[in-house]
C-alpha cells in the first residue's frame, strides 16, 4: 500500500528552496539524492489497463529497470491518496516490448495479465523526470521520502514545458499523523497545491485532447475563460486568476492579479482541476460559447447574460479523455438544473415590505398573509440558492422556511391540522437540506474571520481542516440540488402555492361543531398569543445563567426566542411602533445564543477533527478508527472558540436583562394595551 501526498508546485525556485532546508515542521530532512528517470506507461491498443483501473509504468534507472503496477487513484481532491501497488525488476536481458508472460513472476505480473488477457502492450506516454529524493527522519527513524521531481511530458511528437512537483510519502516507522504535519507544513509555508491526479492520469489527458500535459487549459477553455475574464463579477476574478496560474504566474501573483486572497485561488485551482468548467455557472459558459461562436472575440456584456441553452461545459471531441468526460457531465448537470431555475428566477419582483395583516383579520386569514409573504421570498431566492454564487440566496431561503414553520406554530389553533401537515413536512425537509449547506458556510465564516486576525505567515495552518470543509460542503450542495431537482420539492411547491390561492380549504369555521364561538380576530386574539410566547422565555429565569447552566439549556432558550421574535415580527403592523425596541432586544438575545451554539458546534468539529481527521466521528467502533491528529493550527483555534464559548457564557446576564428586566415588561404592556 502507497500511502504520499502530492503537491504540485509553483516554480523551479520552490524545488531549490526545499532542497536547501535542513528541517522541516519538527522534522529533519537528510542530503538528498538526484537520480534522472524515463517513465514509460504500457496498455494494450484499446486500453484494457485503463479500463480495469490500473496503470503501468517502466522506469529505468540508469542500469536497473523497474516494473511498477498500480490501481489508479479516486480523483478526490486533498493531497494524500492511498492505493495499492505492486513492483517489480525487470532482468537486464530482457527486450522493452517483452510481453507479461516473459516478466518474473509476482502479484504485478499476474495483475497485467488478467487485464491484458495476452494482448501485447504498447507504450502510451512518456514522462522524463529529475528527482531529488530526501529521507525524512525524526529522533534518528525514517518516517518519509520528500521527492522533489521536474518533469517533462512527452506526447506524441512533442516535448511540454517542464512541471514541478513535491510527493512526501510514507515510510519506515512512518505514521499518517506524521504525514498529515508535513503536508500541511508544505501547504502552509511553501504555498503548494493539492494534486489529485497522478503523473499518468495527466499525461493520459494530454494525450487524449492534444493539450500540453504542462497546461492547465486547454486553446479552448484559454479562449472561452478569457472571455469572461472581462466580467467584473465572481465569475470573472475567478477566471482571471485562473487565466494567470496558466500563464505560469505563482499563486499570489495570481491572487493579486485577480483581486483574491491566495487561499482562494489555491481551492478555485484545485476544484477546476477536478471539475473543469463546471465551476462556473453553467448558464454563462453556455451564453460565452455561443456568442463566441457568432461573433468571435465580440461578445458583450449582455451577451453573457443570455438565457443557458443545451451547449455543455466543455466541447465534444472524439477520443477525449476521461477526466474531460466526467467535466463535461457535471457541466451538462448544472446547465440542467440552472435550466429548470430560470422560470423560477422570473418570480423575483418587487415585493411588498410586510404581509399586510390587520387587526381586524381573522387569524386564518392572517395566516395565509404570512405564508404568502414568506413563500414568495422562499421562491425569489431559489435560483440564487441552486446557482451557489452568493451564499445569501440559500440563507434567505432557509430563513424563509424557518419564519413559515414558525407561523404554522402560531396559527395551528386556527388552520385545518390534517390540510397543513403536508404542507408542515415539504417546509421541515426543505429547511434540513438547506441548513446543513447554510451550517458550513457559517463554519466557513467564522473560520475566514478567525484565519483574518492572525499573521500572514499563520493563515494557512487550517487548510487541512478546510479540505474536509470543502468535501463536506460538496456533498451537502450536492444533496441540496438533488432534492430541488427531483421529485418531492417540486410538488411540495405546487401543492402549497395551490393552497395559498385557495386558503378557505385549510381555515377552521368561526362556529364549533358544539356550536361555541372560537375566537378568531387578531386584536382578541394577539395578546394572548403574545404572551404565551413571551413567558415560554420568561421561564428560563430561574435556570439560566453562569458556568454551571448546561450549554443545551441555551439553546432550548435560544429556540424560544426565536419563536417569540417571529411572532413579534408577524404583527408588527399591528402591535405598532413600540414593538420596534422589543423586537430589537429579542433578536440581540437570539444572535448573543446564535453565536454561543455556533461556537459549542464548531468546538465539537475541531474535537473530531484533531481526534478522527474527520467531520463527524465515525459511526461504528470509535476507538479502533481513533487517528488523533497532530495539528497545532486546529488545536490553537479550538482553543480560541472555546475562550469565546466563555466569554459569551460570562456576558450573557448581561444581555439578559434586557429582556427579564423591568423595563422590556412596561414596553411589552403598553404595546399589549394599545391593541
Amino acid at each position: 500500500m502507497e500511502i504520499e501526498a502530492k503537491f504540485s508546485a509553483p516554480d523551479a525556485a520552490t524545488l531549490e528552496h526545499l532542497r536547501e532546508l535542513d528541517e522541516l515542521a519538527g522534522f529533519e530532512l537528510g542530503a538528498g539524492e538526484t537520480a534522472q528517470m524515463s517513465d514509460v506507461y504500457l496498455d494494450t491498443d484499446d486500453r484494457a489497463l485503463q479500463g480495469a483501473g490500473l496503470f503501468c509504468r517502466r522506469r529505468d534507472l540508469g542500469d536497473r529497470t523497474l516494473l511498477t503496477v498500480k490501481r489508479r487513484g479516486s480523483g478526490k481532491p486533498g493531497a494524500v491518496h492511498r492505493r495499492d501497488e505492486w513492483e517489480l525488476e525487470l532482468p537486464h536481458d530482457l527486450a522493452p516490448d517483452a510481453g507479461p508472460d516473459e516478466w518474473p513472476a509476482g502479484e504485478a505480473r499476474e495483475q497485467v495479465a488478467k487485464a491484458a488477457r495476452g494482448r501485447p502492450l504498447q507504450p502510451l506516454a512518456e514522462i522524463r523526470q529529475t528527482r531529488v529524493a530526501r529521507p525524512v527522519t525524526r529522533d534518528g527513524h525514517t518516517v518519509a521520502e520528500l521527492s522533489l521531481d521536474t518533469l517533462t511530458f512527452v506526447v506524441g511528437d512533442g516535448v511540454q514545458a517542464p512541471q514541478y512537483e513535491v510527493e512526501a510519502e510514507l515510510k519506515g516507522e512512518g505514521a499518517e499523523a506524521e504525514l498529515a504535519v508535513l503536508a500541511e507544513a508544505l501547504q502552509r509555508d511553501f504555498g503548494l497545491v493539492p494534486q489529485p491526479l497522478s503523473k499518468f492520469e495527466r499525461a493520459l489527458a494530454a494525450l487524449d485532447a492534444g493539450a500540453p500535459a504542462g497546461a492547465l487549459l486547454s486553446a479552448d477553455e484559454e479562449r472561452l475563460l478569457g472571455r469572461i475574464a472581462r466580467r467584473t463579477d465572481a465569475a470573472g476574478r475567478r477566471a482571471r486568476a485562473l487565466l494567470a496560474v496558466h500563464a505560469g504566474a505563482l499563486q499570489r501573483d495570481a491572487a493579486a492579479k485577480a483581486g483574491m486572497a491566495p487561499r482562494t485561488v489555491r481551492y478555485w485551482l484545485n476544484r477546476f482541476q477536478h471539475e473543469g468548467l463546471a465551476i462556473f455557472p453553467a448558464r454563462l459558459v453556455s451564453a460565452v460559447k455561443r456568442r463566441s461562436g457568432a461573433a468571435e472575440g465580440g461578445e458583450t456584456a449582455a451577451a453573457t447574460e443570455a438565457a443557458p441553452d443545451k451547449t455543455t461545459a466543455s466541447d465534444d471531441a472524439p477520443g477525449k479523455s476521461a477526466a474531460r468526460a466526467v467535466r463535461d457531465k457535471a457541466a451538462a448537470a448544472a446547465a440542467a438544473v440552472l435550466a429548470k431555475a430560470a422560470p423560477v428566477a422570473g418570480r423575483k419582483t418587487r415585493r411588498p415590505a410586510r404581509p399586510g395583516i390587520r387587526a381586524t383579520d381573522t387569524m386564518a386569514e392572517a395566516a395565509f398573509k404570512t405564508l404568502r409573504f414568506h413563500c414568495d421570498r422562499m421562491l425569489d431566492h431559489e435560483a440564487g440558492t441552486r446557482v451557489g454564487d452568493d451564499p445569501e440566496d440559500l440563507h434567505d431561503m432557509r430563513v424563509a422556511t424557518r419564519r413559515m414553520r414558525a407561523a404554522l406554530r402560531v396559527f395551528a389553533p386556527y388552520l385545518d391540522a390534517r390540510t397543513m401537515h403536508p404542507i408542515e413536512r415539504g417546509l421541515r425537509r426543505t429547511g434540513r437540506v438547506l441548513g446543513a449547506v447554510r451550517d458550513l458556510d457559517v463554519f466557513h465564516e467564522k473560520t475566514m474571520h478567525y484565519l483574518d486576525g492572525l499573521p500572514a505567515e499563520r493563515r494557512g495552518e487550517l487548510d487541512p481542516l478546510l479540505d474536509i470543509w470543502h468535501e463536506q460542503r460538496d456533498e451537502a450542495r450536492a444533496a441540496l440540488l438533488t432534492y430541488l431537482d427531483g421529485d418531492r420539492y417540486p410538488r411540495f411547491v405546487e401543492a402549497f402555492t395551490a393552497l395559498l390561492d385557495d386558503p378557505g380549504r385549510a381555515a377552521l369555521p368561526i362556529m364549533t361543531a358544539e356550536q361555541e364561538a372560537r375566537p378568531h380576530r387578531v386584536s382578541l386574539v394577539l395578546p394572548a398569543v403574545v404572551y404565551d410566547r413571551v413567558t415560554a422565555v420568561w421561564a428560563y429565569d430561574d435556570v439560566v445563567g453562569g458556568h454551571d447552566t448546561p450549554l443545551p439549556r441555551f439553546h432550548r432558550l435560544r429556540i424560544a426566542g426565536k419563536a417569540m421574535r417571529y411572532t413579534l415580527e408577524f404583527f408588527e403592523e399591528v402591535l405598532g411602533a413600540e414593538a420596534k425596541p422589543l423586537i430589537g432586544a429579542t433578536k440581540n438575545m437570539q444572535d448573543h445564543l446564535g453565536d454561543l451554539q455556533d461556537a459549542v458546534v464548531t468546538c465539537t468539529i475541531l474535537r473530531n477533527f484533531l481526534t478522527w481527521g474527520r467531520w463527524e466521528p465515525p459511526a461504528t467502533n470509535a476507538r479502533r478508527d481513533m487517528t488523533m491528529l497532530v495539528a497545532p493550527g486546529v488545536a490553537a483555534y479550538l482553543a480560541a472558540r472555546q475562550a469565546e464559548l466563555n466569554r459569551l457564557v460570562d456576558t450573557f446576564p448581561e444581555m439578559w436583562v434586557t429582556i427579564r428586566g423591568d423595563g422590556f415588561s412596561r414596553r411589552l404592556a403598553r404595546v399589549i394595551g394599545e391593541l
